[in-house]
């Protein structure tokens, strides 16, 4: 019956098709209601203009804008051509009644065939105004403060008839109220009468499907519900998409709510503790989605973790300085280097813990929010999305080939990388030439992830944020490691210096500078330990060296010396690579922090211009600005979609995931590392807090069951950390990188052993499932039986009653 009223009032149009602006009602200007029954003005401030303005939200979910003709200020040509009307209503309406709308069989069809665009968006909007009305949605309409643009909000009563069935058609999960609790038994350590708790403190819901025989037991629609119900029946029925494309509107969003916004802001963003706390990830949930909560929840965690680890790293600075304050000399270099290796094994351990413990924080915030089953979650099917393609040749090609490109760009990288830094290896120029080639790639390869991630046909949002993060996540975790991986490893077994004696090869090797903390005279004495003699003629040929080449200085070459305090002459020097390496690091890091923190502030001045723009265009003194206008410059400039000023989901999570690989595998030569990256993601966090609050406008409240494969890729960087950190202890630190390459192979192994023994102790101690997930899931699972149980008897007349006359159960034969 949902067209019903739309085609009786189709009928009853005299001459829907001509082009008089006097047939029928205009829509386009009508207000049809307004949210304020008692006629006041609300008003509110909006941070990023600093102004005072309307607060029209209401309880609008979805907002359209409607763009207006030429005659009107507005960009639409009335007296252009429409090719094929028909055609093109048939593709914005994908019901056939709404289609056949009697409006649009006046419409001529064939290629050829053609109506003025006056014509043809007025029966557009007029249809589909009555079609959001046949759904039981409540339009209203207002126009924009430069008069080029008319707003259409679209509410839903959130105790009303319409959104409960639409629930149920749905079959959308909802979670049972704290009355219903009442009928609850007491089981294990959860009290009867009232919901579970777990081990956060949080009350823990059961969620059920929405059903008529239990109206009444669940809470209370939230905002987030009524968006996601009211955009799933919109998008059955219209191609917003194709509405976009044929200009009949010229964007729509989610309505924003003022209130929400300043709690938000009160409570999350302009928050006094320095440190980012849980309490608030049911608040941004239910504004943002699960997606997105849980995507702070993370970073939240995340940022606590990095505080334990800086403690450490700060306590191992001080140590260290204390020691040479007091002349340690070589002995402190030593001990410098057995605190590194100490170090390096606690950041396996807390990368471990950063993995395994914040899982059971998800598994806790998936039961809590009802995610825990992918069932529940409710999303549009994208514009891009071809179903004819699903199973065939064609779409297993598309999605090899897509895959090839991520090899070929790894591939491309690496070449391009290696040419240029050619010229500069071991000085400043080459830090600076792996920076500025990691940041130009990355960009590079960001703008062409979108279409190569397409190709692999994905029919919702969620399912293609996956594959993008794969795509787009691997490559640019390879653009961030392989470089320092190189520095750090490849050059000690590809780099040479070979000549015929000892000084020859020194000379050569040391052109640029001699080592400090050593003489030149008594290179016999400490030198030997980095070279390698050359006492075969197979060797030569194998390494391309002249025929009377004998000796080779192999690897990293000395920078700073200080020699042994035996007398022996000998020297634990720190080489090229090393300082290479922590320059490198030092420069990419800062780089990451300064592009993220510049991305954020353009995206704010950026939105404040657009807006502030239109208020100076304004026509007239009668209109105000309103809140939902500014939210349509938000969704211009600043929308939460890839590649946007608003950011993202994968590059708002990239970016932390990146941060947190830094750590975990190259700390262990900048310990103090930690301490810069737990300050530069406080900072961050708070700024990304404003930007999804005030600047970004508000995004789909996207359900999720987790991290998804974030964690998976998480989970990498930590078996990475224990191989590059073992690497690192074992060619960078003194002694052992004065060790014979025999003797660092097996001390290279023996201590990647410990990292992963240390490993599995500390994944020993946390379950895959918290126990409290699994006493409340039984708990709730019991509450329900017994609920659905009580409220699925029938009630006298409500369903049909049968004959029973000839029903014999009893004890004897007719008795």
């Amino acid at each position: 019956q949902m067209f019903k009223r739309l085609l009786r009032r189709g009928s009853s149009d005299d001459d829907s098709g001509s082009d008089d602006d006097e047939d029928g009602e205009d829509y386009e200007n009508e207000d049809l209601s307004d949210d304020d029954k008692d006629g006041t003005v609300r008003r509110g401030f909006v941070r990023v203009i600093d102004e005072d303005v309307v607060l029209d939200d209401g309880t609008a979910t979805i907002v359209f804008v409607f763009p207006r003709g030429k005659s009107s200020c507005g960009k639409v040509d009335e007296n252009q051509d429409v090719k094929d009307p028909r055609k093109k209503v048939e593709k914005i309406f994908l019901s056939q009644r709404a289609a056949s709308h009697p409006a649009f069989e006046k419409f001529p069809a064939g290629p050829h065939a053609a109506v003025s665009q006056r014509i043809f968006q007025k029966q557009v909007r007029h249809a589909l105004v009555n079609m959001l009305i046949s759904m039981g949605l409540k339009p209203s309409s207002f126009e924009s403060i430069d008069g080029d643009e008319t707003y259409l909000r679209i509410s839903v009563d959130p105790d009303g008839k319409v959104i409960r069935h639409l629930a149920k058609c749905f079959r959308y999960r909802l979670p049972f109220s704290r009355e219903s609790y009442a009928v609850a038994k007491a089981f294990a350590k959860n009290k009867g009468g009232r919901p579970p708790r777990n081990k956060d403190g949080d009350e823990v819901y059961a969620y059920h499907e929405y059903a008529d025989h239990l109206d009444g037991k669940f809470q209370r629609f939230r905002d987030a519900d009524l968006i996601r119900l009211v955009l799933r029946v919109i998008t059955q029925h219209i191609d917003l998409a194709e509405l976009k494309a044929q200009s009949v509107i010229s964007r729509h969003f989610v309505a924003a709510k003022h209130e929400k916004v300043e709690e938000l802001h009160k409570r999350w963003v302009s928050a006094w503790r320095l440190f980012p706390s849980s309490r608030n990830d049911d608040l941004i949930r239910d504004y943002f989605g699960e997606e997105v909560a849980f995507f702070f929840q993370y970073y939240a965690f995340y940022i606590r973790m990095l505080v334990c680890l800086s403690i450490v790293a700060v306590v191992m600075f001080l140590c260290f300085d204390k020691l040479m304050l007091g002349g340690g000399g070589k002995h402190a270099l030593m001990v410098h280097s057995y605190l590194k290796i100490l170090f390096g094994a606690c950041l396996v351990i807390w990368a471990t813990i950063v993995q395994d413990d914040f899982e059971h924080h998800a598994a806790r915030s998936r039961q809590k929010w009802g995610t825990d089953t992918e069932g529940m979650v409710i999303e549009p099917t994208l514009p891009s999305y071809r179903p004819e393609l699903e199973g065939t040749r064609r779409q297993m090609l598309l999605k090899m080939f897509s895959n090839f490109l991520v090899l070929l760009a790894c591939l491309a990288f690496s070449i391009l990388w290696g040419l240029a830094i050619r010229e500069g290896r071991g000085t400043h120029l080459e830090s600076l030439a792996t920076t500025a080639l990691i940041r130009v790639f990355s960009m590079g390869w960001s703008m062409m992830v979108p279409r190569i991630v397409r190709l692999d046909n994905h029919r919702t949002q969620r399912r293609q944020n996956k594959s993008m993060v794969v795509k787009l996540g691997l490559v640019k975790l390879f653009l961030y490691i392989t470089p320092f991986l190189r520095t750090a490893f490849i050059v000690n077994w590809s780099q040479m210096t070979c000549e015929r004696t000892l000084e020859a090869a020194a000379d050569r090797a040391f052109a640029r500078g001699w080592p400090s903390g050593v003489e030149k005279s008594r290179l016999q004495e400490w030198l030997p330990e980095y070279v390698v003699p050359l006492n075969r003629q197979l060797h030569r040929k194998l390494l391309g060296l002249p025929a009377d080449a004998k000796i080779c200085i192999w690897g990293c070459q000395p920078v700073t010396c200080i020699l042994d305090a035996d007398g022996s002459g000998r020297a634990g020097c720190r080489t090229d690579c090393f300082y290479t390496l922590r320059e490198s690091l030092d420069f990419l890091y800062v780089s990451h922090i300064a592009f993220s923190l510049a991305f954020i502030l353009i995206a704010f001045f950026y939105a404040r211009y657009k807006a502030r723009s239109e208020i100076r265009r304004s026509t007239t003194d009668n209109r105000e600005y309103t809140f939902l206008q500014f939210q349509a410059k938000c969704e211009e400039v600043a929308k939460y979609e890839y590649s946007s000023w608003g950011g993202s989901y994968v590059e708002d999570f990239l970016e932390v995931v990146l941060g947190f690989a830094m750590v975990a595998c190259f700390g262990i030569m900048r310990p103090l590392l930690a301490v810069f990256a737990m300050g530069a993601a406080l900072i961050e966090y708070r700024l990304l807090a404003f930007r999804m609050t005030h600047v970004t406008c508000r995004p789909y409240p996207t359900a999720s069951t987790g991290i998804d494969m974030w964690q998976r890729i998480i989970s990498m960087i930590v078996v990475l950390s224990v191989m590059v950190n073992s690497g690192l202890a074992v060619f960078f630190l003194d002694p052992f990188d004065r060790w014979k390459p025999k003797s660092k192979v097996m001390m290279f192994l023996g201590y990647g052993y410990l990292m992963l023994v240390f490993r599995f102790l500390v994944q020993s101690l946390f379950r895959k499932r918290p126990p409290d997930v699994g006493t409340i899931e039984d708990f709730n699972s019991e509450f329900m039986s017994k609920v659905t149980r009580e409220n699925i008897v029938q009630t006298p007349g409500q369903f049909e009653v049968y004959e029973v006359s000839g029903v014999d159960v009893g004890l004897e034969k007719g008795g």
